[in-house]
């Protein structure tokens, strides 16, 4: 029999799930902080019916903490555990990037380190934002999250790029984003898996930093919303090669705000999940006229693309 973690087992979606697993004839093992922003006697009422399966075990236990994976040395995992709700997380953000970002890197890690075999978890619809066309569609772009809670979702996205969905990032320049001044800074990947062409792993253009920032257009792209116009790509790629190193768990890339940089979409059968760093000079300082001119550039593009 398989034996499945379920991180979050004592909520509504978390005990049906569970209950699902188990009656399907899979070891159980729930874990759940019990947190008291939904009524604690309703989980503990959830609680019961799963403790009437022989095959279910349940943790008091918190996600952010301790390395429960290594000691249950679950099969898989359905991680559900995350804070909930939309208004709280205006007046807790720090809360929401502890557990929903911090939690989840965690459950990442030891997943990795234990060498689970897959990991599901679950987004929200709070991560299209102010898309204003409906019904959403997992093709929708991602960027324009209006909430702590909806930006805590669509980080969980972004650190997982899972096999045979993963999305590609188009090649773009991280400064076009920050618009730091002289572009000192610098961007940091860490691999949680191995890398590589195959599974989406990032791609660079060697030298592109001397050119400076670049143009960009809208992408549309989950996560990436820019890219530098396909003009200008197709005249510096000409000059070098794009270079795609392979790269292991634990492995680190460094490079400049400045360099061109995507990655491919993921088609092989092995997630390809890292999460990334970002630096700048102790004295350098944003282009505060460029953050506005591309922030209603930016609303402009959403606009546009919500008539479509």
């Amino acid at each position: 029999m398989t034996k499945i973690l379920v991180t979050g087992c004592a909520g509504f979606i978390g005990s049906h799930v569970s209950e699902f697993l188990l009656k399907r004839g899979d070891i159980v093992i729930g874990i759940d902080n019990l947190n008291e922003y939904y009524d604690v006697k309703r989980k503990e009422n959830n609680l019961k019916i799963l403790k009437t399966y022989d095959n279910f075990t349940f943790y008091k236990h918190d996600i952010c903490e301790t390395n429960i994976i290594s000691k249950l040395k679950p099969d898989k995992i359905c991680h559900l555990a995350s804070m909930a709700g939309v208004r709280y997380s205006i007046e807790h953000p720090k809360l929401y990037v502890k557990v929903n970002i911090e939690g989840f890197i965690h459950i990442l890690e030891e997943a990795v380190k234990n060498k689970v075999q897959n990991l599901v978890y679950a987004s929200s619809s709070s991560v299209y934002g102010l898309n204003k066309k409906v019904p959403f569609s997992e093709s929708d772009p991602i960027e324009t999250p209006n909430s702590p809670y909806a930006c805590s979702k669509m980080a969980m996205e972004l650190f997982a790029k899972p096999a045979k969905f993963g999305m590609p990032s188009p090649m773009h320049q991280d400064n076009y984003l920050w618009n730091i001044k002289n572009g000192k800074g610098l961007t940091v990947w860490v691999c949680l898996d191995t890398s590589n062409k195959k599974n989406g792993g990032i791609s660079y253009l060697p030298n592109s930093h001397r050119y400076g920032t670049l143009d960009h257009e809208p992408s549309f792209a989950p996560g990436t919303s820019q890219a530098i116009k396909k003009k200008i790509l197709r005249k510096i790629t000409t000059k070098n090669k794009v270079v795609t190193p392979n790269l292991f768990s634990g492995d680190i890339c460094v490079h400049s705000c400045l360099t061109v940089h995507g990655s491919n979409k993921n088609t092989s059968k092995n997630p390809r999940r890292g999460f990334t760093l970002q630096f700048k000079d102790k004295y350098a300082k944003y282009d505060r006229e460029k953050i506005l001119a591309y922030r209603q550039s930016l609303k402009k593009q959403i606009s546009l693309r919500s008539k479509i």
